[in-house]
């Protein structure tokens, strides 16, 4: 009985994702979330007036997590409220948003993880891998976007690393693509842009952060190694 009580905040949870893409998918709202369709959401938000930012906020907490993308609410963002207030709108919202899924991975699924991995070789060197450069692996990651960020979420949740760490290093990680999709999005408002233009900028926009990313993390390993030098 016990042990099966320990497990129903798993049981709810697993349930909530499910019906989440069920609902998704069956009264096919996806159709709201895509450019096509963006002005509709648009006069929806804008209808709750200065209740619009949260309900952004919230959209992007409830996506994460269900594991759905969420990429679309930062151009949302940008569209709705500019570039700058969207850019808070956005930073906010995914940091809230990533904070969430990994916290709720964490307090599910590490104890489990642990008891049935731990004492894995593999998990044992990640997780001391992850004790070490942590705070380098969480921003290389999230500027590279080389894994999906709701995968990385789970990932981080799995692990051992300090969470105030994770949070300050993925609020940091994710200012290059988050203020690129903002202004994007604020481009299709001003109708600079036009939605069939969205893939070609959006490989131009992954090259260059790609390119940030690439001195960033070369900056850190050298640093690290003269560092260790001069010890």
């Amino acid at each position: 009985m016990g042990e099966i009580k320990r497990h129903i905040p798993k049981i709810i949870f697993g349930i909530f994702v499910i019906a989440a893409i069920i609902l998704f998918f069956t009264f096919r709202l996806n159709r709201f979330f895509s450019l096509q369709n963006i002005n509709d959401v648009r006069e929806f938000i804008l209808g709750f007036s200065l209740g619009g930012p949260v309900i952004v906020m919230l959209l992007f907490m409830v996506f994460n997590l269900a594991c759905l993308p969420t990429l679309y609410f930062n151009i949302l963002s940008g569209y709705l409220y500019g570039p700058l207030n969207g850019m808070i709108v956005a930073w906010i919202g995914m940091t809230v948003g990533l904070m969430t899924s990994f916290l709720n991975v964490r307090w599910l699924f590490r104890k489990d993880f642990v008891e049935k991995f731990g004492s894995n070789r593999t998990v044992m060197q990640l997780e001391e891998y992850t004790e070490r450069y942590g705070s380098q692996l969480v921003v290389t990651m999230r500027l590279l976007f080389i894994i999906p960020y709701n995968i990385q979420n789970i990932a981080y949740g799995l692990s051992s690393i300090n969470a105030m760490k994770y949070l300050i290093f993925s609020a940091i990680g994710i200012i290059p693509l988050t203020l690129a999709y903002v202004w994007l999005g604020h481009l299709i408002n001003l109708q600079v842009m036009g939605i069939g233009d969205f893939k070609r900028y959006s490989f131009t926009i992954g090259i260059l952060i790609v390119f940030f990313a690439a001195i960033i993390i070369m900056s850190i390993v050298i640093g690290r190694r003269l560092k260790n030098t001069k010890a």
